[in-house]
C-alpha cells in the first residue's frame, strides 16, 4: 500500500439536507449511503393509524465521501435529514442553515403527501436558492416525473429523478447529481467525462 501523502488536499465538507414528507424515505437513502453509520433521533409516530413503528424528531446524520476529481479531490457529504411530521417543522430551517444543497423525497405512490412535500421545498429553498434534486421514490412504470414535477411546482431547471433509497447504487446517483448541482452554483472546480465525480467510501457497505 502506499504511504499516505501527508501534503495532500484535506477533505472539503459540505453539508446537505435530506427531507421529504413523513414516510418518503429519508432515514433509509441516508443509511444505505452513510459510510460510516447513522446517527439517528427517532419516536413513536403521533398518529395511531401511522404504519410507521418511529419517525425522526430531530434529524438523521450521516457522511458520505465523493473523488470530485484532480481539481478538487475529496469531498465529504454531511447528510442531515429533516423530520417530516409537520409538528417538527421548527427543525427544517435550523437543520437547513449552512446546507448547500437538498434533496427532495418525494412518494410517487402516496399524492396525500405531496402538499407536505412542496411545503418543506418551498421552507428549505425560500430566499435561498439553494441547489436541489427531486429524488421520486416509489415509481411505477406509469410515473410520469414530468407531470409530478408540474404538480409539485419544480423548476424546469432542477433535476428530478426516480429512486430506490433502499439501494445504495441508487442513492448515490442522486448525491452525485445534487453535488454537480452545488458545483454548478458554486465555485467548485468539478470537472466532467473521465474526471466526473464518483462515489469515493470507505464504510463497509
Amino acid at each position: 500500500m502506499a504511504s499516505q501523502n501527508m501534503h495532500a488536499t484535506p477533505p472539503t465538507s459540505i453539508k446537505v439536507v435530506v427531507a421529504g414528507a413523513y414516510g418518503a424515505g429519508k432515514t433509509t437513502f441516508i443509511r444505505s449511503v452513510a459510510d460510516d453509520g447513522v446517527v439517528s433521533t427517532e419516536t413513536v409516530p403521533s398518529d395511531d393509524t401511522e404504519t410507521k413503528a418511529t419517525t425522526t424528531v430531530a434529524m438523521d446524520f450521516g457522511r458520505f465521501a465523493i473523488d470530485a476529481g484532480a481539481d478538487t479531490g475529496r469531498v465529504e457529504l454531511l447528510l442531515f435529514g429533516i423530520p417530516g411530521q409537520a409538528r417538527f417543522d421548527f427543525m427544517w430551517r435550523i437543520l437547513a442553515q449552512g446546507a448547500l444543497g437538498y434533496v427532495l423525497l418525494v412518494d410517487a405512490s402516496d399524492p396525500e403527501t405531496w402538499r407536505e412535500a412542496v411545503v418543506i421545498d418551498a421552507t428549505l429553498a425560500a430566499g435561498a436558492g439553494l441547489p436541489h434534486v427531486v429524488a421520486v421514490n416509489r415509481a411505477g412504470p406509469g410515473t410520469d416525473l414530468t407531470r409530478l414535477a408540474r404538480v409539485l411546482g419544480v423548476d424546469p431547471e432542477v433535476p428530478v429523478v426516480t429512486c430506490d433509497p433502499r439501494d445504495r447504487s441508487s442513492a448515490i446517483e442522486v448525491l452525485l447529481t445534487l453535488f454537480l448541482e452545488i458545483a454548478r452554483h458554486t465555485s467548485l472546480p468539478v470537472r466532467q467525462g473521465e474526471d466526473a465525480p464518483v462515489a469515493q467510501t470507505g464504510g463497509s457497505k
